[in-house]
């Protein structure tokens, strides 16, 4: 499955980015799917012309450290840095803020209580969303630290969605896919998709529920398709 439906010009109030609504994305984790997510909006939004598009400012911060390992205990905690990411946005005059991170959502709360701009939990929309389309029963794949966190488990109890967690081999192979991408090296994770795609069960909606994964994957839920769509909705109702 791809991502929703291309929203028609004429919903958005005639022009997305005439509504003086600045978008602020906390992104680098990693780079490359902080690009390909600013791409998808770009491809979504009904622009016909430059001056349609959403202005966005992004803090491009790759240095922030591992989500997961933090999570696993692990690693140097990476809240300060999300908490500079809301500091520098909120400066910078954007009207709401995004993670493009799924882990990175498991520091949502606190950031939250920091910032005066709101923060939008993107799992929980993209969950909202599948409910709408049907969907009542997902297989996720994502880090080590977004299933072990429960991140996308507690806000699919809440909204009425069973998520189904990876087996052991599963998440392994999932991970030396996200590392690949996040590596560089896409042709060695493309490899490893189609090892970990042949390997899971057909039956079963799977989301792609990391930011890395569908920049190599082929099949799937795409989660960036998902958020996307989000951006573009908070938009458009803020021009109504």
């Amino acid at each position: 499955m791809g991502g929703g439906k291309r929203i028609h010009f004429e919903r958005c109030v005639h022009v997305v980015g005439g509504v003086g609504m600045i978008v602020g994305i906390i992104g680098g984790m990693g780079p490359l799917s902080t690009v390909e997510f600013l791409k998808r909006i770009v491809e979504k939004t009904p622009a016909e012309k430059d001056q349609d598009h959403i202005r966005i400012i992004v803090d491009f911060n790759s240095k922030v450290p591992d989500r997961t390992a933090h999570i696993l205990g692990e690693g140097e905690s990476p809240l300060p840095y999300l908490l500079d990411s809301v500091d520098r946005l909120t400066k910078a005059g954007v009207d709401v803020i995004f993670i493009s991170c799924n882990t990175a959502h498991y520091y949502i709360e606190d950031m939250r209580r920091r910032s005066r701009v709101h923060i939008v939990d993107l799992v929980e929309e993209g969950l909202k969303i599948l409910k709408k389309r049907g969907i009542n029963k997902i297989l996720l794949l994502a880090t080590e630290g977004t299933i072990k966190s429960g991140i996308y488990r507690t806000r699919g109890e809440r909204i009425g969605i069973e998520i189904m967690e990876p087996d052991e081999d599963t998440l392994d192979m999932t991970m030396r896919v996200i590392y690949a991408v996040k590596s560089g090296m896409l042709d060695e994770a493309k490899r490893y998709w189609r090892k970990l795609s042949d390997s899971l069960d057909k039956e079963h909606e799977i989301l792609l529920g990391c930011t890395e994964l569908p920049v190599v994957a082929d099949r799937g839920i795409d989660v960036l398709d998902l958020w996307a769509d989000i951006v573009l909705k908070v938009v458009r109702e803020a021009a109504i």
